[in-house]
């Protein structure tokens, strides 16, 4: 069933990539908006990642591997993706590089930094700072909840 099920998803997903126009590289820093060619890609990638990692996790490697690099994705949750399909795959160091780079674009990401320490990859130095920033928030929060100054309602 799923084999099936993913067969018919990677065929439309080649459907729509074939409809879309290629994506053009941007240059770091450069906003982003409704009309760049990318930002759809971008957002399917992040509203199926999830899904995509699940499907994944009940294919064949084959299929886990199209569906990481398939180009109707784009963006750091495409590359999140890609990092996971290669762990899978036992290429850890393609994992870290990946994880990375995702972490560059998106230093705030706790499902990124996770996976990076799962898998021993360098956190960029915003990603320290920012898990840094986080911890102590969340040390300070604890503390007020000691302390009965916030409530746990």
């Amino acid at each position: 069933m799923w084999t099936g099920f993913a067969d018919a998803y990677l065929a439309e997903l080649d459907r729509i990539a074939a409809a879309e126009p290629r994506p053009t590289g941007r240059r770091p820093g450069r906003a982003v908006s409704s009309w760049d060619s990318g930002w759809e890609r971008r957002e399917r990638t992040r509203d199926l990642v999830w899904w995509n990692e699940l499907l994944s996790d009940h294919v064949d490697g084959e299929r886990a591997d199209r569906l990481a690099d398939h180009p109707a994705f784009e963006g750091p949750d495409a590359d999140f993706m890609r990092a996971r399909a290669a762990r899978r795959r036992g290429d850890i160091a393609a994992a870290r590089r990946l994880i990375e780079t995702c972490l560059e674009q998106l230093p705030g990401s706790q499902e990124f930094a996770e996976f990076a320490e799962e898998i021993g990859a360098a956190l960029p130095p915003r990603a320290i700072q920012m898990r840094a920033e986080l911890a102590a928030a969340e040390a300070l929060i604890a503390q007020a909840h000691r302390d009965g100054r916030l409530s746990s309602d």
